[in-house]
């Protein structure tokens, strides 16, 4: 996997979650932030899915993982996981950045196109089970994300957990 950067650094901790083939993996990336919510940490993170293997310029070894361009579906199946743990105390969404579309996608540092509703995930978990409650983070729907809209976005999803130490 390689190193993304965030806060002028490399990720703190990385997971790959297997697929069917090596070439399809997701990778989360998360790192700690400087800041702290109500004295706890705050992790921020960021989710792709490979879906194959492709040749580039822009890399050492001149090959890359191709990502799925929906990376709200990535978000999602983090959530989704983090939900199952039965860990997450609260969760919600955050406007995170302007969303991008199937037809006027971004791309990412290597050309991929990628598409996003611009929200990103927030959690806090907890270390005893437990039934999440919903909560508002800014003007986000707390249940679920905005639709699809506008213009310019995040270069990938970001799912941002506050833990306990």
């Amino acid at each position: 996997m390689s190193n993304l950067y965030l806060f002028g650094r490399k990720q703190d901790v990385a997971f790959q979650k297997a697929r069917e083939t090596n070439h399809e993996r997701n990778h989360l990336r998360l790192w700690l932030a400087p800041d702290r919510l109500e004295g706890l940490p705050v992790w921020v993170g960021q989710v792709s899915r490979d879906i194959g293997v492709r040749f580039t310029t822009k890399t050492w070894n001149l090959t890359t993982h191709k990502i799925d361009p929906d990376v709200d579906d990535s978000r999602e199946n983090v959530m989704s996981d983090l939900l199952q743990t039965q860990r997450v105390a609260r969760m919600g969404y955050a406007s995170c950045s302007a969303s991008r579309t199937p037809k006027k996608p971004g791309r990412n540092l290597t050309g991929d196109p990628y598409f996003t509703d611009g929200s990103c995930a927030v959690a806090e978990l907890s270390d005893e089970p437990t039934e999440p409650t919903y909560f508002e983070w800014g003007d986000a729907d707390p249940m679920k994300p905005p639709a699809l809209a506008a213009e310019i976005g995040a270069p990938a999803a970001c799912a941002a957990t506050r833990v306990c130490d």
